[in-house]
């Protein structure tokens, strides 16, 4: 009977879940997002992260999304202070029909993620 148990709850835990594919856009974002605005902060500029063909590009990096994302924006501005405009950039995973909105109030820079 403890054999059974044991079995089942090991089988239990071990079933993991893969992200889906606008959780690791999602991801993606926030992580070049968040090297994008350090580099920023420290070179003192102002510039702009842009959206095209599939692909984040902040100066000359480049990094793409998952297949089947879109974002709607062209393009998200940094200020050297950290400050970016109120907006919001919308995730769309047209695959599986999902969203997700990428909320930047007034926080310099700082925003949330509605899905």
């Amino acid at each position: 009977m403890l054999l059974v148990v044991s079995l089942f709850v090991v089988l239990g835990f071990s079933k993991t879940t893969h992200p889906s594919q606008l959780e690791r856009a999602v991801k993606t974002f926030d992580t070049f997002y968040n090297q994008a605005r350090t580099n920023n902060f420290l070179s003192g500029y102002d510039r702009e992260i842009r959206f095209e063909n599939n692909q984040l590009i902040y100066r000359n990096r480049h990094t793409n999304l998952p297949k089947g994302i879109h974002i709607d924006n062209s393009k998200l501005t940094l200020k050297s202070n950290g400050y970016v405009a109120p907006q919001t950039i919308i995730i769309s995973d047209f695959q599986n029909q999902k969203t997700a909105k990428l909320i930047f109030s007034l926080g310099f820079g700082a925003y949330r993620v509605e899905k």
